[in-house]
């Protein structure tokens, strides 16, 4: 009798993990929006924010539109991050189409790096 309940388990940790494989075939969706609260040892860095926006034609190709802004605490001495990166990637997430990002610099004048 023991050894059907082993058997029975094994069978059912299989199918467990061979679901759990098929629910991560997808890895980002569109309209998600994903947040990291950052620190080190304690103290709160900042924050990251990821927003899937939607997958659209980008010179023929269909592409999935995404964005991250970073943005420092500011209560940290000496630190200020603020920033703005758009990524146009591969809908497999294989390769990245075009790239944009803007930097709020010194003076709150915004640098863009193509």
């Amino acid at each position: 009798m023991k050894k059907y309940f082993i058997i029975l388990g094994i069978i059912f940790l299989f199918l467990v993990n061979v679901n759990g494989l098929k629910a991560q075939t997808k890895v980002i969706y569109p309209g998600e929006v994903i947040e990291y609260n950052v620190s080190f040892l304690g103290v709160n860095l900042g924050r990251i924010i990821i927003t899937t926006e939607k997958i659209i034609d980008f010179k023929g190709k269909k592409v999935l539109k995404a964005k991250a802004e970073m943005k420092s605490n500011p209560g940290i001495p000496f630190v200020s991050l603020h920033a703005f990166f758009d990524s146009w990637m591969d809908t497999r997430l294989t390769n990245s189409y075009e790239f944009v990002g803007s930097t709020k610099g010194d003076e709150n004048i915004w640098e863009k790096e193509t």
